[in-house]
């Protein structure tokens, strides 16, 4: 991996989501962002891939559409060599869910 943007807080207001990306070294598939607060996942979502691009976008709700309880998460995102050779990558991170205004 060469470069991310991932921020680290996300003030969640209406109309908006938190959008990290990530840039490979090389283009990627199948992947998928999961969510957890301590060891249980609230949130799966898959990844968009633009060439070595990865992007997600999250608005802080579960999959019903309930709201998250402000606080820190964790989350980890998995994704396996488009061409099918070499290893898979697996990158974690913390994020802060607070309420705006």
């Amino acid at each position: 991996m060469s470069a991310a943007q991932v921020p680290a807080t996300y003030t969640r207001t209406t109309g908006t989501t938190w959008t990290p990306a990530w840039q490979l070294s090389k283009p990627a598939t199948g992947a998928q962002l999961v969510i957890k607060r301590k060891t249980k996942i609230l949130r799966t979502l898959d990844a968009r891939a633009a060439g070595a691009a990865l992007t997600a976008a999250w608005d802080g709700t579960l999959a019903d559409g309930t709201r998250v309880p402000t606080g820190t998460y964790t989350w980890e995102l998995t994704a396996a060599p488009e061409e099918g050779t070499g290893a898979g990558i697996t990158l974690t991170g913390s994020l802060t869910v607070t309420d705006g205004a």
